[in-house]
């Protein structure tokens, strides 16, 4: 099936609640379907607010709607966390944690299970928690740079952060910024940045994820010309042949 009609199919993802009806707190099912939205709407393949899909008694059954594609990319994603106890690659590291607060907004209240498009359902127990739990503590982080453009911010609230477009990728990193930063992104907005922080990538394929800000730099625009000498612009090499200018960089 292409990819165009993946998308065009409808999908169910639902979450079982095990019990009496009466046994329920309505804030423990409003968040674990609140948590369950989230999860789907994060990922690109799914398209808008993801929708109600059915809400049942019995045992209380709930659940979202999203396309096949992204049911297949959330079912297989879950499998390798519970066989592999590590972030699939197709999955972002937010994405893993925000199936773990779904899964934490259940275990300890009531036993539940997760079914998408009427495949096997999953149990959501401690056994997987805990292989969630290691998945998202093994997260590499160092010192590092990010290029790109600045193509959004957001002011509101303690957390101040903003979205990169980063180069050669096209991939969205997220950028957390300081106190003393944020006017420079605003500053800086649309126009291309060489951001320098703590730097969180994916365990899998190693791509930059996450930027916590120490300094945001502005470049020129891509295909600018500038000195092709670098460290030795103060060096005068007129007149000098290329084996001589060799020469003159090895031997100082």
């Amino acid at each position: 099936m292409g990819v165009n009609a993946l998308r065009e199919q409808i999908s169910e993802v639902l979450l079982t609640l095990e019990g009496e009806l009466q046994s329920f707190s309505a804030i423990t099912v409003a968040e674990s379907l609140r948590h369950l939205a989230q999860l789907v709407e994060s990922f690109p393949t799914h398209e808008g607010s993801a929708k109600l899909a059915t809400l049942r008694e019995g045992s209380a059954v709930t659940g979202v709607l999203t396309n096949a594609e992204t049911a297949v990319t959330l079912s297989d994603g879950i499998a390798h966390l519970h066989d592999h106890e590590s972030v699939p690659e197709a999955w972002s590291i937010d994405q893993a944690r925000s199936f773990k607060k779904l899964i934490d907004a259940t275990v300890s209240r009531h036993e539940a299970t997760l079914t998408v498009d009427r495949s096997s359902a999953i149990s959501l127990d401690s056994r997987l928690r805990d292989a969630v739990s290691k998945a998202v503590s093994n997260i590499p982080k160092s010192i590092g740079t990010v290029i790109g453009e600045l193509t959004r911010y957001n002011g509101a609230g303690a957390s101040k952060f903003a979205g990169l477009l980063q180069e050669g990728t096209q991939k969205i990193i997220d950028v957390g910024l300081g106190e003393n930063l944020w006017q420079d992104v605003i500053q800086n907005m649309h126009q291309r940045v060489e951001i320098a922080g703590l730097v969180t990538r994916h365990p899998e394929t190693n791509q930059i994820e996450k930027i916590l800000a120490r300094s945001i730099e502005e470049l020129p625009e891509k295909g600018s010309p500038i000195s092709g000498l670098g460290i030795w612009q103060d060096v005068d090499f007129r007149g000098q042949s290329p084996e001589e200018i060799v020469r003159h960089l090895r031997d100082g």
